[in-house]
């Protein structure tokens, strides 16, 4: 179980594609079936093994796009992460599951192959695509090949499609089953979810109890690659931003890009206070401060502050001010088993957004 408290790296999301069957109106890709192409099989083998190699490193997760759009490459990818003891999950909408025989046909090769979580993505969005049977038929799959199921249930104002309602639709009461679980989430204006927002719309979201603002739970923990083999230190699940790239797997390995990402003043910053917190802080004496408020939760906040060249540069004149206490809080969770010590030594102004010039022509 990953302990998220914890910052180290725990997890490698592997980003098969940005392909999907759906375009649902939340979607942070704007991901559809106009997207092209896939992550070379032998850049993802080579990423999963030397995820492998890094202490702690738990698990593989495939996210897209949909990644049942490429199966063949995932179990193969799959295979390889189980024999190196790596955990296997992937996220997808379950657009496949169109019978519960056609899911089981779908996830048995995968999960022979390692696969041991599905996460299903369902909620107001994806319901103008699918129906709830899917999820239905996708669930009662995976929890009769004997792995874990969570559901993760997007909320925007009025929604409609909640927790209980899926609950309600899998015939489960909550904590029924030990390998289900369903969790609800805030929209994040970020991509597609951006596009068109009238303003008070955007003040919704803002106000809505999902909402969090806190300290990032993902970056560094987290590590992800994209389709075209670039590598981000989160989820990232957000807009590409090249500003964010710690390194290509197309030239370096990715213990480089880990290293590089423990390195960057700024994504402790993130992981140590959060984005929110950050831009606040940046833009406290400016003639346009942020307020917390402002912001729908932190992917949206890592979004407005990697997408402005002229925040980036705030950051990096900035930073100089906080290394003493990001120092201080790092030693002391370093302490204490907290954070992952690197014997490397630390600039302050090592990437923030910008980098080395040697580290700028890498991730290009």
């Amino acid at each position: 179980m990953i302990d998220r408290a914890v910052v180290a790296p725990a997890e490698l999301a592997i980003h098969l594609t940005y392909r999907c069957p759906l375009s649902c109106a939340h979607c942070c890709f704007s991901s559809d079936m106009s997207q092209h192409g896939h992550l070379d099989r032998e850049i993802a083998i080579g990423a999963v093994e030397a995820a492998a190699a890094v202490e702690g490193m738990e698990r593989i997760n495939f996210v897209g796009g949909d990644p049942f759009l490429q199966t063949d490459l995932m179990a193969d990818v799959l295979g390889r992460a189980k024999n190196l003891g790596l955990d296997g999950s992937a996220t997808t909408s379950a657009y496949w599951a169109t019978s519960e025989r056609k899911a089981l046909q779908v996830l048995a090769p995968l999960v022979q192959a390692g696969l041991s979580r599905l996460i299903i993505s369902y909620d107001d969005m994806h319901a103008r695509f699918l129906k709830i049977k899917h999820v239905v038929n996708a669930y009662r799959s995976a929890r009769q090949l004997g792995i874990d199921v969570c559901v993760a249930v997007v909320l925007q104002p009025g929604s409609k499609i909640d927790a209980g309602h899926v609950y309600d639709a899998l015939g489960v009461a909550p904590h029924d089953d030990p390998g289900l679980t369903i969790y609800e989430t805030a929209i994040s204006s970020t991509g597609r979810a951006r596009e068109g927002v009238e303003e008070d719309e955007l003040f919704a979201r803002r106000q809505a109890p999902q909402v969090y603002r806190g300290p990032c739970s993902s970056v560094l923990r987290d590590f992800s690659v994209t389709p075209e083999g670039q590598v981000l230190p989160c989820c990232g699940v957000l807009p590409f931003r090249q500003e964010m790239v710690v390194g290509d797997l197309n030239r370096e390995p990715l213990r480089a890009a880990i290293d590089r990402a423990y390195n960057d003043a700024a994504m402790k910053w993130i992981a140590l206070e959060g984005p929110v917190a950050l831009l606040c802080e940046i833009t406290a004496e400016s003639d346009t401060p942020f307020a917390e408020d402002d912001f729908d939760g932190v992917c949206h906040a890592c979004d407005v502050l990697y997408s402005s060249p002229e925040l980036l540069q705030r950051l990096r004149d900035y930073l100089p001010r906080k290394m003493a206490m990001l120092e201080q809080a790092e030693g002391a969770l370093a302490a204490i088993g907290y954070f992952r010590r690197r014997d490397e030594p630390q600039s302050a102004l090592v990437n923030a957004g910008q980098g080395s010039k040697e580290d700028a022509a890498i991730a290009k």
